[in-house]
C-alpha cells in the first residue's frame, strides 16, 4: 500500500510540476533559455502522455479511489485532481463517463477525516470542469445519498475542513439539478442540521457559519432559479 500511495502521489506531483509549472521565458536567438524551454516543453508532453496512458489502462484510477486503504484513497484523490486539472481530456473521452462521475463525486461519502482535504480538492475541481456530470442518473442513486449521509454524520470529523466547502459545492451545481420539486435543498438543510446536536461545541461555529452561508446563498439565487425553471 505504501508503494502504491507513493506512486500516486508521485503522479500528482509530476503533473503539477512539469505540466502546471511555468516554462522558462524565450530569448532572442538561440540561447540556453531556448534549450531549457524546449526541454521543459518535451518533458510536459511526455508527462501528459504517460499520465494519459496510465489513466486509460487503469480506468481513470477508479479502483484506487475505492481502495480499502485510506492512505491509497487520499493519494488517489490527489492524483485524480491533478489529472482533472492538467489532462481533463482523458475524462471527457472516457467511454463510460457516468461510471467515473459516480466514483469521483461518490467520494463525498469518504469517512476518514484525514482524506477530506484531498477529497474536496478533487470533487470541487471535477464539478467545475464537468458541470454536465450532475445530469447523470448515478447522481441521485450513488452520489446524493452519500452527501446526505456525510452531512448527517457531521462530515465524519472534518467539520473545520468540510463545512467551508459546502457553499463552493452548491455554487458549482447547475440550477436545473436543484429544482424545488426534486427536494434537493430540503434534503441538504435537513441533513446538515441533523448533526447540530451531536457536533462538538468547538465545531458548532463552523457548522452555523456554513449553514448560514448556504442558506443566504439560496435566498439570493431563488429569483434566478424561478426564472430559469419558468423559461425551461
Amino acid at each position: 500500500m505504501q508503494v502504491l500511495s507513493s506512486s500516486l502521489l508521485a503522479l500528482a506531483a509530476t503533473l503539477d510540476v512539469l505540466v502546471g509549472g511555468t516554462a522558462a521565458p524565450m530569448q532572442e536567438g538561440i540561447t540556453d533559455g531556448d534549450l531549457v524551454s524546449d526541454t521543459a516543453s518535451k518533458a510536459r508532453e511526455a508527462a501528459k502522455e504517460a499520465a494519459s496512458t496510465l489513466c486509460s489502462n487503469h480506468k481513470l484510477l477508479q479502483s484506487f479511489l475505492k481502495s480499502p486503504s485510506s492512505q491509497v484513497r487520499s493519494a488517489s484523490y490527489q492524483a485524480v485532481r491533478a489529472c482533472i486539472q492538467h489532462i481533463p481530456q482523458v475524462f471527457a473521452e472516457y467511454g463510460k463517463f457516468e461510471a467515473i462521475v459516480g466514483t469521483v463525486l461518490g467520494a463525498l461519502g469518504e469517512k476518514d477525516a484525514a482524506c477530506h482535504q484531498s477529497m474536496w480538492d478533487m470533487v470541487l475541481l471535477f464539478a467545475k470542469r464537468f458541470p454536465h456530470a450532475w445530469g447523470f442518473g448515478c447522481i441521485r442513486k450513488a452520489v446524493l445519498p452519500k452527501l446526505w449521509g456525510f452531512l448527517e454524520h457531521q462530515c465524519f470529523g472534518s467539520q473545520q475542513i468540510s463545512y467551508p466547502n459546502l457553499l463552493p459545492l452548491l455554487a458549482l451545481i447547475p440550477p436545473i439539478h436543484m429544482a424545488p420539486a426534486q427536494g434537493f435543498f430540503t434534503e441538504f438543510f435537513n441533513n446538515l442540521w441533523q448533526g447540530h446536536s451531536a457536533v462538538a461545541s468547538s465545531d458548532r461555529l463552523a457548522l452555523s457559519k456554513g449553514f448560514q452561508e448556504c442558506f443566504v446563498w439560496v435566498l439570493r439565487n431563488v429569483k434566478r432559479w424561478v426564472l430559469h425553471f419558468c423559461i425551461t
